[in-house]
Order: C-alpha cells, then sequence, then structure tokens
C-alpha cells in the first residue's frame, strides 16, 4: 500500500477482492506513517470510497495492524468497520447492533467499557431519586453513598453487594417504598439484566467479524 493520493476518488474504488497484508512499500509512506494517518483516515478516505460495504477491507487492515504489533489501532478499526456494517441495515438487526454499538462498544477493546459508563450513570440516578424522593431513606438517615452502593445493587440483581440494600428493597409493605417507587426500581434491575445480557453478547465474539 502507498501514499496518501493513490486512491481512486470516492465512487471509483472497488475493493473486493483486494488483499494485502501488510502496510508500507518500496514507495510512498512507511507502515509507521500509514498507521500515524488515524484509524478515521483510513475508514473515511479508503474504505468508504468504496460505496458498496465489505469487511473485508477492514478485517485485512486489522490483522495488518495486528501483525506490526498496533492491537489499539487494529481495534479501532474493527470498531470503525462495525459501525459502517450497521449503516447497511434496517429493522430489528439495525436497532439491536445499536444496542451492541453504544452499550459495549461492539465488545471491540477498549470500546467494551463503555458499558461501565452506562452502569455509572444509571446508578447515580438511582442514587440520586433515592436520596432525595424515597421517605424510608430518610428516616434511616442514610446518605448518597449509601444510595449509590444501594441503586447500584438492585442494577446488578445477580452481584449481591450487601444484603442490606436488598433487605431495604424487599418491602411488600410499603413502609419504605411506595409503588411508583418499588416500579421504578424493578425497572433498574430489568435495565441490569438487559445490560448484562448485551455484553455477555459482545463479548462473547459472536457478534464480532474478525
Amino acid at each position: 500500500m502507498d501514499a496518501m493520493d493513490a486512491w481512486p476518488a470516492e465512487g471509483q474504488l472497488h475493493l473486493d477482492g483486494f488483499s494485502f497484508t501488510h502496510l508500507g512499500g518500496y514507495e510512498g509512506d512507511t507502515g509507521p506513517e500509514m498507521r500515524n494517518r488515524g484509524m478515521e483516515w483510513w475508514d473515511k478516505h479508503w474504505a468508504r470510497r468504496d460505496r458498496e460495504y465489505s469487511p473485508a477491507p477492514y478485517a485485512q487492515l486489522a490483522s495488518a495492524l495486528t501483525a506490526q504489533g498496533d492491537r489499539d489501532a487494529a481495534n479501532e478499526i474493527r470498531y470503525l468497520g462495525r459501525v459502517r456494517e450497521r449503516e447497511t441495515q434496517t429493522g430489528w438487526s439495525y436497532i439491536w447492533s445499536g444496542a451492541l454499538q453504544w452499550v459495549a462498544g461492539f465488545g471491540i477493546g477498549n470500546y467494551t467499557f463503555l458499558v461501565l459508563g452506562w452502569v455509572a450513570g444509571i446508578s447515580l440516578l438511582g442514587a440520586l431519586y433515592l436520596r432525595t424522593c424515597v421517605k424510608g431513606v430518610r428516616d434511616g438517615g442514610h446518605g448518597l453513598f449509601w444510595c449509590f452502593g444501594a441503586s447500584l445493587d438492585r442494577l446488578l440483581p445477580v452481584v449481591a453487594i450487601n444484603p442490606e440494600f436488598a433487605d431495604f428493597f424487599n418491602d411488600p409493605k410499603g413502609e419504605r417504598l411506595t409503588g411508583w417507587q418499588s416500579f421504578i426500581f424493578s425497572a433498574i434491575g430489568i435495565i441490569g439484566f438487559v445490560l448484562g445480557a448485551v455484553l455477555a453478547a459482545a463479548v462473547s465474539g459472536l457478534t464480532q467479524n474478525s
């Protein structure tokens, strides 16, 4: 692979059937120079010049980057390839792929840690709601840190952080929580299951193109 300006214009490039195993050559940019263009350049100014999406160029570029020891760049181009693939989808496939993208970054490298932002954000919102709106919390003298732990425990129902949190939400007589408040934290528990399912699907490798 050669210089930045060596490729045909958008719409005139057809990458189907094109193959390569490394970056850099006898002329043009070296391998490191080509990597330094950034993966967004490779997505926008190379792969997308072929208006027909194919996973092969992204996969081959990722393999070449991995062979040169740049796994972060390889993961980035894999991620951008999955984003491009999603643009070709419709209906439920598009919705499911969107969940994989925005919840767990398709399970690709550091993008997977997007799920931690969801966990932290939902737990914080739940904690603020507990602290400001739930009479049982105020009566119990619980602070924001306790509320965050309780909200996190509710969001991650398969992880028992503290039995005290489970006891607090087990309120069949409505002494600490109103019916609406119980519904809200039941919904948070369901959201936790959904996040876990999406994360499991993403990291399992079943949703990834290698």
